[in-house]
This record gives C-alpha cells, structure tokens and sequence, in this order.
C-alpha cells in the first residue's frame, strides 16, 4: 500500500499515523527509537504489508502487471490502489470529503515531528508542501510520480508507460482494488482492535 492507503487505514488514530505512514523511510535502529505511543503505528504497517504482499487477489494482479513492469510491479500496483482509493473516496468514507481528512491528517504529522528522524523531516515538508495525499487522484501528478520512481529506480524500469499502463488494463485494476481493499480494511481494524489500551 502507498501513502493515502497507509493514512486511511491508520483510522484517523495520531498515535498510529506516523509510524504506519512513515515506517518504510525509517531505519530499523530509528522504528526502535521511537516512543512506545508511536510503535503500535509500525506494528499496523507491517501487518498491512504482510497481508497484501501474500493476498490472492494482489498476487494476481501483480502477475498480471509483471507483463509491462516486470519486478516493479508491485511498486505500480500500490500506487494504483491510491489512486482508487483516491477516484472511489466516497465509498470507503462517508464520513468527510477527502480534501478535509487529509488537513487534518497533516495536523497529525506535523505533531509527530518532534518524535520522528529529523533525517525525514525534509521528505515530510515536501509531501505536505505538494499535499501528496491529494495527489493520486489526479493523473497528472501520477505521471510525476512514476518519473520520480523511474529515476529512483536501481533496474530498468517501464515506469515511463505506467499511465498508459493503467489505461491499458484499468479494470482489471480497479477490480482487484475494490475486491481487495474492504477486506484489507476489515483486517487492518481487527488487527487495531488487538492493540488497543
């Protein structure tokens, strides 16, 4: 999952915000140093990505990406779904428009600052300064990024062609999405509801 999956599923909880969302930028030594009010956010992350990476569905569709993106696959697939998650806000929320869950989910990073690597505290201003939780609902900013991801990449990549990509084969797509991601967040609330104090 990316970014808007990883803030939806943290269930508007500050303390699970930031390590949900921001765990794979840390390192090891940094998930330990955080304080115990911000671990139970790791602990959700990894599950999440535990439960997607071995998901039928998620399996599938990767295999079926892999044809066009090979190994990144999975990479294109994450930003696919938060792309959904994105286009299909109203389904999974009908509680608050996008645009206002994601200001307040900022508040909750900002406030999370002082807990989290002053290491990541430039890539955090950029995902607020260019709202990146906004973001994937627009093609445009897709395309930006997929050509960051390109350049990041360390193999040969056809992150170039993503968007025509999901043009290609958008229902296929948009089907593992909305059969797959109820059940992830049914799971991921049972999962909270073992760590709850």
């Amino acid at each position: 999952m990316n970014h808007l999956a990883h803030t939806f599923l943290s269930f508007d909880r500050e303390d699970i915000l930031p390590g949900n969302l921001f765990c794979d930028m840390m390192s090891a030594a940094e998930v330990k140093a955080l304080p115990d009010h911000l671990q139970n956010g790791i602990r959700i992350h990894r599950w999440i990505d535990q439960y997607t990476d071995s998901h039928p569905v998620i399996l599938a569709l990767n295999r079926l990406l892999a044809d066009d993106l090979g190994r990144y696959a999975s990479v294109a697939s994450d930003i696919y779904f938060d792309h959904f998650l994105s286009t299909k806000w109203t389904t999974f929320s009908d509680k608050e428009p996008l645009d206002a869950f994601c200001k307040r989910q900022y508040v909750f990073i900002k406030n999370a600052l002082p807990y989290l690597p002053k290491r990541i505290h430039h890539a955090i201003g950029d995902m607020m300064a260019h709202d990146w939780l906004m973001s994937f609902g627009q093609r445009s900013s897709l395309e930006i990024t997929f050509d960051h991801l390109s350049r990041r990449a360390k193999f040969d990549n056809n992150f170039g062609q993503a968007n025509a990509i999901l043009d290609k084969k958008y229902f296929e797509i948009e089907a593992a999405f909305m059969e797959f991601f109820p059940e992830l967040t049914a799971y991921t609330k049972l999962r909270l509801e073992e760590i709850q104090v």
